[in-house]
């Protein structure tokens, strides 16, 4: 996101009236109880066991035609975020996104995100000296900016109360399960892919602080026929031009890496997304790690 596009949301936000819990509605807005994302927090355990990690969900409800962000929200928007209160011991890993959709705006602006459901989620380990037969607490403050012409700011308080059991005990199987495969995989995962080659930037001279990466997907069978490539979330590197293309018998990425005014390089992996449909029509995902060292003026 450019940095006049930040200082302008800033500045809308300040002027917006929002609830403690929800986003307003907008007028007109066809939700049964007027709310345009209904959020829920789930565990896929009904107990927990102490010292064993288990899965929490937040599960947004979206009104149709309106729209939430991947963690990437692209040319504008702002990313959906969840911010954790457990109890002391308890650790919870980084936010998981589902693969997203590319909704393309007036003006020729790029957004990433979600519309009518989604499910983030997020893995929860408990302290091992965890006492049996108590009750523990989770929250989650999630905030969200949901657009369809306009957008509108929300956020909502979740919590959820489980008790401590020897016993495993799993729970809420059938939602966990259909959005685990929604998620992306590393691309050395999935057994679709012959192999991975991923070529050093090359930077453009005309242009410091700015080059061209490639990488390259060799498939077992045939190419998939459609491909969509979506870009690395980063405040530092704008990543753009994506092109994906089939060549012999595997997809071909390009993109260029541009370091942004006044932000300094640092050594990092990011994942770049790559969502092809496989022969069921299912959208698949793989995450495919990628540097820009050497384009940085390195």
């Amino acid at each position: 996101m450019s940095t006049r596009l930040c200082l302008l949301l800033v500045g809308w936000f300040a002027c917006l009236a929002t609830s403690a819990a929800h986003a307003v509605p907008r007028p007109g807005a066809s939700s049964a109880n007027g709310e345009l994302v209904r959020a829920k927090l789930l565990a896929d355990v009904s107990a927990i066991q102490p010292g064993q990690p288990f899965t929490v969900g937040v599960l947004l409800t979206i009104e149709p035609g309106w729209h939430v962000y991947w963690k990437n929200p692209g040319d504008s928007g702002l990313s959906t975020s969840a911010k954790w209160t457990l109890p002391e011991g308890f650790k919870a890993g980084d936010l998981q996104f589902p693969v997203p959709t590319r909704f393309d705006l007036e003006g020729g602006l790029v957004n990433y995100g979600y519309h009518d459901e989604v499910m983030l989620t997020a893995t929860i380990t408990p302290p091992a000296d965890l006492a049996a037969n108590s009750t523990v607490n989770l929250s989650a403050k999630v905030s969200w900016l949901v657009c369809e012409a306009t957008c509108v700011p929300g956020s909502a308080e979740l919590n959820i109360s489980l008790p401590v059991s020897r016993e495993k005990s799993p729970a809420n199987a059938q939602v966990f399960d259909e959005w685990s495969r929604k998620m992306p995989v590393l691309v050395t995962d999935d057994p679709g892919v012959n192999a991975l080659d991923l070529r050093k930037a090359i930077p453009e001279l005309q242009r410091k602080n700015t080059g061209r990466l490639v990488f390259f997907v060799e498939w077992k069978n045939a190419p998939p026929a459609e491909v969509e490539w979506f870009p690395p979330a980063s405040s530092d590197v704008s990543f753009t031009n994506g092109m994906a293309r089939k060549r012999d018998k595997g997809t071909e990425i390009v993109f260029d890496a541009e370091l942004l005014q006044g932000h300094t390089y640092k050594d990092q992996m990011f994942e770049s997304l790559l969502v092809y449909k496989d022969e069921n029509g299912q959208r698949r995902g793989l995450i495919v790690p990628v540097t820009v060292a050497g384009v940085m003026g390195r």
